[in-house]
């Protein structure tokens, strides 16, 4: 049995080992996302406006991205209040499913930069690339098979090696290379398992929940392609934000998601206008 194992162990450690160095490196990148957005592209990423700034109403900065570019509806909105982080909205081409990418001045409501693929941007593709490979839904697919891989690669570690703490700090170096290098692969592997278990969890928990909502959702309908606003435009997002900050005194919106699909089943459709 523990011959068994360790084969397994072995042979899904070799397929796993790429994505885990692509996932390691366009994660570490990632952490630095902001800062390299503002280095590379920082005449859309940043304003420049003074410490007392306000935020313009959200729904003034619908209109202005809407009168800017009409033929795109807004689905997501990231909103920053710093004076120096530009407000991202994400954008679908009408007739289409595919989203796009823009900026906005939130002080001044003025468009940054036209909308462009959500993997533009040199860190939107690292981005991509850490959660789905370039590989769209299908990377999802491949990011929860990879993520059960970890959670194996981590269990089946800890079994083969659970009386590591008897010899945790040797490290034969007067020995073979072989078994200096079994020696690191332990060391390493038993401190790094709780990162490894962790990794499966976390990215298991959104790939698995990406693939799942794709398969009900999309496996017998195509992606709803919208042509208009799906929400009430009568209604005042800013006023429903400030209303939500009455209730919750520490609330503060930093993300916002407008309808952009109708539900299948029933048809729900809430009026426009």
């Amino acid at each position: 049995m523990r011959k068994t194992l360790f084969k397994w162990h072995s042979w899904f450690a070799l397929v796993a080992m790429v994505p885990l160095f692509v996932i390691s490196i366009t994660g570490s990148l990632l952490v630095f996302k902001v800062e390299i957005d503002h280095l590379l592209m920082p005449e859309k990423s940043t304003v420049k406006v003074e410490p007392s700034a306000q935020r313009l109403p959200i729904d003034e900065l619908i209109e202005s991205a809407q009168n800017t570019h009409p033929g795109f509806a807004i689905g997501s909105w990231e909103l920053f209040d710093n004076q120096h982080r530009a407000d991202a909205i994400y954008v679908i081409k009408h007739g289409t499913d595919q989203w796009h990418k823009m900026y906005i001045n939130q002080y001044t409501g003025e468009v940054l930069a036209a909308p462009v693929d959500v993997s533009h941007y040199f860190t939107d593709w690292l981005l991509d690339l850490h959660y789905r490979f370039l590989l769209g839904t299908t990377g999802a697919i491949v990011g929860a098979v990879i993520s059960i891989l970890f959670l194996f690669l981590g269990i089946s570690g800890i079994v083969l090696y659970r009386n590591f703490w008897k010899n945790f700090f040797t490290l034969r170096w007067g020995k073979a290379k072989r078994i200096l290098y079994s020696d690191i692969h332990k060391f390493t592997g038993i401190i790094s398992s709780p990162i490894i278990l962790i990794l499966a969890f976390t990215g298991g928990y959104w790939n698995i929940a990406e693939s799942i909502h794709e398969v009900t959702e999309h496996a017998f309908e195509e992606h709803y392609l919208i042509e208009a606003p799906l929400h009430n435009t009568d209604l005042s997002l800013q006023g429903m934000l400030d209303d939500q900050t009455q209730h919750l005194s520490n609330f503060k919106a930093t993300y916002m998601v407008l309808p952009y699909e109708t539900w299948p089943k029933y048809h729900l459709l809430w009026p426009s206008g």
